[in-house]
């Protein structure tokens, strides 16, 4: 018998029911008489199958057999959660919102990010997300402080969508600074990134339109693109970015909406786009009028401290929109992005961006207005650089000892994140939930893919934590490596199952 979260289970080894069987059909009893009500998460395999005294794969095929029913869901990071009731359940069961609101896609996207953000039960390599231990506390307090005593109650006014003109015209004269021409183009201040992406994707992505993504790319963007309807054209990237070869081909067969890359340390491969590439990027979607959309967001992390130079530097560029954020140079929680396109486009952008926030806060607005003019921004770069850079030369050099030859990945340049390949059989999906039971957690290759091409990848974030954890994580990640390579391999010939 096992009790856990109202679940009580009680086996007969003496019946002719398998015993996932048994386990199924109590489940389901439970969840028709309403003891178990949606929401309600079940307990680990690993739990269940201690607490019953079966072997886990016994549990593994139950849980399968409930999902595959739909009373239940199962995630990464989030475990067994109890769906809504079967139709022909008795009418005292509780509303089930679950139903009401239909069946999403059950896929992998930036919750596979987010939900490891507040975790005390592994340690998350999940979350690309800035230190707070060198967050800038004194220096952006002391900022509070000035604007609260010069401004007072108008830091916290509305504001025009398109966002504050100091902010503004901080942001412009920056990228002036690096040789980019403004004339003829417009910022729009965003609550951060992933609001610009999304704003674009809907002024510019209409349902059945192509759109062109690397592979791997960042899931928030994927799950814009997909909840827009876009169809997704998928282009590998290695080493020196996005495969303009490949590119070519895609643009030649296909008449593509826009094309979106990550051009500087992109998430979570790593990769820094090439001279040679950057000339035909630009000349490829120059001749195919495809406009550009280059996320820059991780281009001032160069850990030489040299950063990216935009794409919108370059002649020719008028069909380039960029965009990037303060969330990856000071702290997350500071919700402000931009964007810099040609004015046609700020101006759609900007009356969209009213129907959603009205305006992204003015209060941090003012902060970042001033820790760019203050010069904050640029000295906490130089502090975060170096920071990275050491964990990152950390977190390599213990995965080389812990894992050997089963994990592969190139030195990253700067970022936040590595970007591994499992040599082992077996998907990174399945080995992220044997390294979750081991204490740590990673995002598996398949939430920053299209379709399948990932699956043997996966990305861990170096920019949280301290070097000790980062040393231990790398430990446990060696310790799950040697569990996945001693599991039985799924065979269809035979029907064994792989013990997760």
């Amino acid at each position: 018998m096992v009790a856990a979260t109202g679940l009580e289970l009680h086996l007969d080894r003496r019946a002719d029911a398998p015993l996932y069987r048994q386990v199924v059909a109590q489940v389901r009893d439970q969840i028709v008489a309403g003891t178990l009500r949606p929401g309600d998460r079940l307990p680990s395999e690993r739990s269940l199958s201690d607490s019953l005294g079966v072997n886990r794969a016994t549990v593994v095929t139950a849980y399968e057999e409930l999902a595959a029913a739909g009373l239940v869901t199962r995630h990464v990071g989030r475990g067994t959660t109890v769906l809504a009731p079967p139709r022909d359940a008795e009418d005292s069961f509780a509303w089930a919102w679950s139903e009401t609101l239909g069946a999403g896609e059950d896929r992998p996207g930036l919750h596979s990010i987010l939900d490891g953000i507040g975790v005390t039960d592994r340690i998350s390599l999940e979350a690309a997300e800035p230190a707070a231990s060198i967050f800038p506390v004194e220096a952006v307090r002391a900022i509070v402080d000035d604007l609260l005593t010069s401004e007072g109650g108008r830091l916290f006014r509305y504001h025009e969508a398109e966002g504050i003109s100091a902010l503004r015209e901080q942001i412009l004269a920056r990228y002036r600074a690096r040789d980019v021409r403004t004339d003829g183009r417009g910022v729009l201040v965003t609550s951060g990134a992933m609001q610009a992406i999304e704003l674009l994707v809907r002024t510019l992505v209409s349902p059945g339109d192509t759109v062109v993504v690397e592979s791997p790319t960042y899931p928030g963007a994927l799950d814009a693109l997909r909840a827009a309807g876009a169809r997704l054209a998928p282009v590998p990237v290695d080493r020196d970015g996005i495969r303009t070869d490949v590119l070519e081909t895609v643009l030649a067969r296909t008449t593509p909406r826009l094309v979106l890359v990550v051009p500087a340390h992109q998430n979570p491969s790593g990769a820094v786009l090439s001279e040679a590439r950057r000339a035909d990027l630009l000349q490829l979607t120059r001749r195919y009028r495809v406009p550009l959309v280059e996320d820059a967001i991780y281009s001032d992390l160069a850990f030489d401290g040299r950063p990216f130079r935009p794409l919108i530097a370059e002649e020719g560029a008028e069909h380039v929109i960029h965009l990037s954020s303060l969330s990856k140079t000071l702290a997350g929680g500071i919700r402000v992005g931009w964007v810099i396109a040609p004015l046609p486009v700020i101006e759609r952008v900007a009356r969209l961006k009213q129907h959603t926030d009205v305006n992204t806060s003015a209060f941090l607005q003012h902060i970042a207005s001033e820790a760019f003019a203050t010069g904050l921004v640029d000295r906490h770069l130089e502090t975060a650089r170096a920071f990275y850079q050491r964990n990152c030369e950390v977190l390599t050099q213990a995965l080389r000892q812990a894992c050997g030859p089963a994990v592969r990945f190139d030195m990253p340049r700067g970022g936040m994140s590595l970007w591994c390949r499992l040599t082992l059989p077996g998907s990174a999906r399945d080995f992220a939930l044997v390294a979750q039971r081991r204490g740590v957690s990673f995002v598996p290759g398949d939430a920053f893919a299209v379709g399948r091409e990932q699956d043997g990848g996966f990305r861990l974030t170096f920019s949280r934590h301290d070097p000790e954890t980062l040393r231990t994580a790398a430990t446990r990640i060696g310790e799950a490596v040697e569990d996945f390579g001693q599991r039985p391999v799924y065979s269809r010939q035979t029907g064994t199952r792989p013990l997760l």
